[in-house]
């Protein structure tokens, strides 16, 4: 790896990620066609090093930051000289809330930020890509045909997907 080679899954070959075509079906349980899925989206050699970034950058957008301690600016008291500067044997200090003090404020702690960065777009949709590329290669797609936006269509959907033996988990369906 030290001649600055990027890692790549599947491991060298012809490139490709297996068969794309999928099988298209309606809500009456019924096969009703295929579907071919574009190679320049779905057959994309996956790159690790694109997807750790491109989920990294994901994770970092959503991170909260809100975490904040309390400077001896904003602890409350403090407000006066706790002894005289000289003569009580005692090291000078200016306030009780000073950051060496019990109760005092924190020195140099968190404050609200935001943690997102930036990530250039052509990462992102290489990223995705490459998401696909891997999903497309080992998980089986049903795609539904015919969804209506009616009540109850998107749980018939979804309990349908427990009586189709060959799907995995992965609902996905093209709104006409």
């Amino acid at each position: 790896m030290g001649d600055g080679a990027v890692p790549q899954f599947p491991p060298p070959g012809d490139g490709t990620l297996g068969n794309l075509v999928f099988p298209v079906y309606d809500l009456r349980k019924q096969k009703v066609g295929t579907v071919a899925l574009g190679k320049d989206v779905f057959n994309v050699p996956v790159r690790r090093d694109i997807l750790q970034r491109v989920v990294r950058w994901q994770r970092a957008k959503k991170q909260q930051g809100t975490h904040k301690t309390k400077t001896r600016s904003e602890v409350s008291g403090g407000g006066r000289k706790p002894w005289p500067q000289k003569g009580t044997g005692n090291a000078r200090q200016g306030s009780i809330r000073a950051p060496q003090w019990r109760g005092g404020g924190i020195a140099h702690g968190p404050v609200p930020r935001c943690h997102a960065h930036k990530l250039p777009k052509k990462v992102r949709r290489l990223g995705l890509k490459c998401a696909l590329s891997v999903s497309s290669c080992s998980w089986v797609h049903c795609l539904f045909n015919d969804v209506a936006g009616g009540p109850g269509q998107l749980l018939l959907a979804v309990l349908w997907l427990f009586y189709v033996p060959e799907t995995s988990g992965l609902l996905q369906w093209s709104l006409r």
